[in-house]
């Protein structure tokens, strides 16, 4: 089951990273061909909620405790990660105070793996979403800057 829940959160086909697309193309706020979404709301919700009940399943010892553990803040930080990809949408004047409080929540979230990985390094597959955010952050603060 551990193995599944690594699935579920490692690159989604076609995308450099977990979260984050690799090219302006891969970028789910934008139509692919035809005006077709590249990436779905529906996909993204069923591949997360295909986790979430993933984490239901997990064996009650350390590592499925850690693993349910750290659904919440998975999930969060996939949140945050394409959130700051869409903060050309938000008006102008709401972009600062909006990346702040993705700072926070990246911050809080980080803290809380590492709290369900009892203080150990997790495992890379949720490195990389923690690194994917925190690559979003510095993306998104650069851009802002560059106004």
């Amino acid at each position: 089951m551990e193995s599944e829940l690594a699935r579920l959160i490692s690159p989604i086909p076609g995308r450099a990273h977990a979260a984050m697309p690799s090219k302006p193309e891969h970028n789910p706020a934008k139509p692919g061909p035809e005006g077709a979404p590249t990436l779905s709301w529906s996909i993204l919700l069923a591949r997360w909620t295909r986790f979430a009940q993933a984490a239901l399943a997990l064996p009650e010892d350390a590592s499925g405790d850690a693993w349910r553990a750290s659904v919440e803040s998975i999930i969060a930080l996939q949140a945050v990660t394409f959130a700051l990809g869409d903060l050309h949408l938000l008006p102008v004047d709401e972009r600062a105070l909006s990346v702040d409080r993705a700072g926070v929540l990246i911050v809080k979230h980080e803290r809380a793996l590492t709290r369900a990985w009892h203080n150990q390094a997790p495992p890379p597959s949720v490195r990389e979403l923690i690194d994917d955010a925190r690559r979003a952050l510095g993306a998104a603060r650069h851009a802002l800057s560059a106004r």
